[in-house]
């Protein structure tokens, strides 16, 4: 049989509207784009396929945190319509004239996943809020006894005032928190990559969280993004600073990082706008310290480096003055001291394996 469908699609699927070379996009009228099962298969499927997918929302919709961390990790593009017929793009801002020219002049929004936490230009959505982005990389031993979730349960209540709450693999989130019942869900799925998302809340503070589990060849990584609303009652800079002491003793961390960020108190993102985080604090966890050689001593003597956790194995905590320009250059020079590969996995910065 003769197709003669002169360009056919590169992807069969019951959410594409328009697709074209190298390509597919579905669009939304939803106010509320979060991660469903529907839209996350999509966007596993067209990684599979080789294809970039796209979403296209209107100028009102607003992205969940997990949504958006999907957008990054499957190397989707989110473009809004614009009024003139043409796109923007949601990440970066950049105006474009049609699909095809989005997708190919695609670039990383500022600092890679972390781009969209700039400003947003539609605030009537919910409160203004100052939010604090974490990034861990969890280190577990491959062991039967070993639970996942940890390291988030020691964040949530002195951060949001609130324990977790629900945990699930897509949006919204079907269970109740139970750190053994998630270890055993993402066991069963092993030894692929598994992906589980996790939040609480209350009136005043919120946590999204999503969570990227694999193997390694020394056990399990558990990599973690969490966005949180922190209450106006609860002083920032020192809870960080004493939640970092509190997960480098009770938890294999390699990395951490901590920025503020000014966006919605709901956790939503719109169309983003210029604006960027301000580095607070990064927590060089003992294995980090170990497997690079590190110089603890010379950490503190030459970044004015806090040694925390396990005495015997320490790890290292560098804090950053809340003047944003500072604390920039105050980052990369710390920066300077340590393998590019490992600080930009350990803030988000670096690529990742959607596989």
């Amino acid at each position: 049989m003769i197709d003669l469908d002169p360009q056919p699609t590169p992807l069969r699927h019951p959410f594409v509207d328009e697709y074209g070379d190298g390509w597919i996009a579905f669009f939304t009228d939803r106010e509320l784009v979060h991660a469903s099962v529907a839209r996350i298969g999509l966007l596993v499927d067209a990684n599979r396929a080789g294809v970039v997918p796209v979403i296209v929302t209107q100028a009102y919709a607003r992205l969940t945190w997990p949504m958006l961390q999907y957008v990054g990790e499957f190397g989707a593009v989110w473009l809004v319509r614009g009024l003139d017929g043409g796109f923007v793009n949601g990440l970066t801002g950049v105006e474009t004239s049609t699909i095809h020219d989005a997708v190919s002049q695609r670039t990383a929004p500022i600092l890679g996943p972390t781009g969209a936490l700039a400003a947003n230009r539609d605030s009537g959505h919910s409160t203004a809020a100052k939010l604090v982005l974490l990034t861990l990389i969890v280190h577990h031993r491959a062991r039967f006894e070993t639970i996942l979730g940890g390291a988030l349960e020691t964040l949530a209540l002195p951060m949001t005032g609130s324990p977790l709450s629900s945990w699930g693999q897509f949006e919204p989130l079907p269970h109740e928190w139970d750190a053994q019942k998630l270890t055993e869900s993402v066991r069963t799925q092993m030894p692929e990559t598994v992906r589980y998302v996790a939040a609480c809340g209350n009136a005043v503070g919120r946590l999204s969280a999503t969570a990227r589990v694999s193997r390694t060849e020394h056990g399990v990584s558990e990599n973690l993004r969490v966005l949180v609303s922190v209450p106006t009652t609860i002083p920032v800079v020192p809870t960080i600073h004493t939640l970092f002491e509190s997960l480098a003793t009770e938890h294999q961390i390699v990395f951490g990082s901590a920025f503020s960020v000014h966006g919605r108190q709901d956790l939503s993102f719109g169309l983003a706008s210029t604006g960027a985080p301000v580095p607070i604090a990064v927590l060089i966890g003992a294995r980090a310290i170990r497997d690079t050689a590190i110089n603890v001593a010379n950490l503190a003597e030459e970044l004015d480096a806090v040694s925390l956790g396990r005495p015997r194995t320490p790890s290292a905590l560098l804090t950053f003055d809340q003047e944003p320009a500072t604390a920039w250059e105050q980052l990369n020079a710390a920066a300077s001291h340590f393998d590019p590969t490992l600080v930009a996995r350990a803030m988000g910065f670096g690529a990742t394996n959607a596989a």
